[in-house]
């Protein structure tokens, strides 16, 4: 499956108050369609209503190595 495409459903939200930010993965679909009823769906869920612009399709390729982690992982210490 060398480049297979995956589509990851993600909830990004900042607030003006700190406490309410709230960021978490969501599922990974094997097709755009498939995320983007997955987002439909998860837009009307409590957590989420009202948010959707928080909610984020991205995509990504299997068995590819990604440019923006050409050097790793790293800690803020």
């Amino acid at each position: 499956m060398i480049g297979r495409t995956i589509y990851e459903l993600t909830f990004y939200y900042w607030d003006e108050n700190p406490e309410n930010d709230d960021e978490t993965f969501i599922a990974v679909y094997s097709a755009y369609e498939l995320a983007q009823k997955g987002l439909e769906k998860f837009a009307e869920q409590p957590r989420f209503k009202g948010k959707r612009e928080a909610l984020f399709i991205s995509e990504h390729e299997l068995n590819v190595e990604n440019s923006f982690w050409a050097e790793g992982f790293f800690t803020d210490e």
